[in-house]
């Protein structure tokens, strides 16, 4: 595996944060990316987008390691539910802090009283800034569950709902 996929010291194509919302039975349901460069760019993904041949990884890449760094993206997220579901257990607390390294990257977690996992992988050092984003990010998560046409446990595509995620997003994870 090349490590420069996931290294953050790239000057023209940074990641930022990647944060994923993950339902009961590992099911995705929001992701949200945003890569930091001269232009900074911000995509927003729904589970039905996750797929190789339509995914916009957050990952320094190029355009011939894109396939690789989109899987090594999922791989990542999806190895970290495995030390999420072990800590859930040991700590009463929501917040799990910085759970796990992955080079240069940080993986955070948090998780609901109805266990579904928020994890965020980013860059970032400030875990007062992750802690109130997942906050924040837990009240628009709890907003869209009274939503009476939102069906539990699926996708969220609420246009509104992907807005506040990145504005959320742009005031803590800078």
């Amino acid at each position: 595996m090349n490590a420069s996929l996931l290294t953050s010291s790239n000057s023209n194509n940074i990641l930022n944060y990647f944060v994923m919302i993950i339902g009961k039975n590992d099911t995705p349901l929001f992701s949200y990316a945003a890569e930091s460069s001269t232009n900074t760019s911000y995509t927003s993904l729904t589970s039905s987008t996750l797929t190789s041949s339509t995914l916009t990884s957050p990952l320094t890449i190029q355009r011939n390691q894109k396939e690789t760094a989109i899987h090594l993206t999922q791989f990542i997220i999806h190895s970290c539910l495995d030390i999420v579901d072990e800590l859930q257990w040991k700590n009463n607390a929501m917040y799990l802090k910085s759970i796990d390294k992955c080079m240069d990257l940080s993986l955070s977690a948090f998780i609901t009283a109805g266990n579904v996992r928020f994890i965020l992988l980013h860059d970032l050092k400030s875990e007062d800034a992750i802690k109130t984003f997942f906050i924040e990010l837990y009240e628009l998560y709890v907003k869209a569950l009274l939503n009476p046409f939102y069906v539990i446990n699926t996708p969220i595509t609420s246009i509104n709902f992907q807005n506040k995620v990145k504005q959320i997003a742009i005031k803590y994870l800078k």
